[in-house]
This record gives structure tokens, C-alpha cells and sequence, in this order.
């Protein structure tokens, strides 16, 4: 089982912040293969756009006021991802991870990682974005002030 974390060092580098390996051991442990899978999460988070054009693709400076809260909302949301696929982990529980993120962000975000989870085992989302509930949900509860108002 992976919980959302929104305990992270944002003064770190990005690799650090994904992987939770220290930033003194990244070079002990750092492979092609999980260079990829590094991309991979952060390309299901849409944010590795903004990592190549305005960071020139580099993982390893340190961040210290170069995110914004959206974009660090989306690096909790890679490295949640990436510990579940470390893990093997057949539950993924991520709650509210569409705070502080545009609609139409998150109804990308949310599609990505409900297509790479599917196969992996069970997600449990707690959303806001009213525009998600277009995507292909397998049940869906519906609550207002703590009451569940709806099942689907």
C-alpha cells in the first residue's frame, strides 16, 4: 500500500525528491533504467515539459524557489507513483491530489495515472475537480459535508 505524502524537501533536487534516494547516494544508485522511469512518472504528472524547456531537462540542481505550488503538488504525485511501482504495491490511496491544480491539468493527470495503475491493482481518489467525472471511473461516491450523497 502507497499513501500520498506531502512531506517533501523542495530545496532538493528533482531525482532526490522522486526517488527518496539522498542526494549524496543518487550516483551509487542511478541507472538508465531508472533515469527512464524517473521521466516516466513526471511525464504522468505533466510537469516533464517544464522540466526540459525551462529547466534544460536537469534532474539534479537544487530546486529552492523554482516551483511553484502546482508543480510541486505534481512532483508529490510522481514520487507517490514511483514508491508504488518500487513497491509492487497493489493500493494506491491519493487524496485531493487535483489541490491546487487547474481542471483541465488534473483531468490529464488524473487519466494518466488511472490508464498506468489499472493493471497494477486498486486506486482510491478523493477529487474535487468536478470535470473528472468524465473519466472512465469503476465506482464513484459522491459526498457533501461527510454524507455520501451519491453511488455510481
Amino acid at each position: 500500500m502507497v499513501l500520498q505524502d506531502s512531506d517533501m524537501d523542495y530545496r532538493s533536487t528533482i531525482y532526490s525528491m522522486v526517488t527518496d534516494i539522498d542526494e549524496d547516494e543518487v550516483n551509487k544508485n542511478r541507472t538508465p533504467e531508472l533515469d527512464s522511469l524517473v521521466w516516466e512518472f513526471l511525464r504522468l504528472v505533466q510537469i516533464d515539459d517544464f522540466i526540459r524547456d525551462e529547466l534544460n531537462g536537469d534532474l539534479d540542481g537544487a530546486m529552492e524557489n523554482k516551483l511553484s505550488g502546482g508543480q510541486k503538488m505534481r512532483l508529490l504525485l510522481a514520487r507517490a507513483l514511483y514508491r508504488a511501482h518500487n513497491r509492487n504495491s497493489s493500493l494506491l490511496i491519493l487524496d485531493e491530489p487535483d489541490k491546487g491544480l487547474p481542471a483541465e491539468i488534473t483531468v490529464t493527470i488524473i487519466d494518466n495515472i488511472m490508464k498506468w495503475y489499472r493493471s497494477k491493482g486498486i486506486l482510491f481518489l478523493t477529487l474535487h475537480t468536478e470535470r473528472a467525472h468524465m473519466l472512465n471511473f469503476d465506482q464513484t461516491l459522491h459526498i457533501d459535508q461527510g454524507i455520501i450523497t451519491k453511488i455510481k
